[in-house]
């Protein structure tokens, strides 16, 4: 699922998500997008999965999916996933909400 959000507090993207319950896993070589993570529970699957890309930490594009599973065949990528659906959607709303939020905006100078 693409979507977009605002950043308001100008502060680093990752430290933003972090407070949305998502780890840094770093930056795609070959897109430049920089890459988060949300487990649901305790279990490392499933797993909610960001993609950011911002040309000016302003307007943040996102694609967001979640992981079923592990990818099964080494040295590959593919794995079961969701890329729409009530979860991910759920998800998407979430963060742009957290992001919206009056006490997480109106303060960008506090430490997170």
């Amino acid at each position: 699922m693409n979507f977009s959000f605002q950043n308001k507090t100008r502060e680093k993207i990752d430290v933003i998500l972090k407070q949305a319950r998502y780890q840094f896993m770093g930056k795609d070589a070959r897109t430049k997008q920089l890459i988060f993570i949300r487990t649901i529970n305790q279990k490392p699957y499933p797993r909610f999965h960001l993609f950011t890309n911002s040309n000016n930490n302003v307007q943040i594009q996102a694609t967001l999916h979640m992981d079923q599973v592990k990818p099964t065949f080494e040295g590959t990528t593919a794995h079961n996933a969701d890329y729409d659906g009530a979860l991910v959607e759920a998800e998407a709303t979430r963060i742009q909400k957290f992001l919206h939020d009056e006490k997480f905006t109106e303060s960008p100078e506090k430490d997170f």
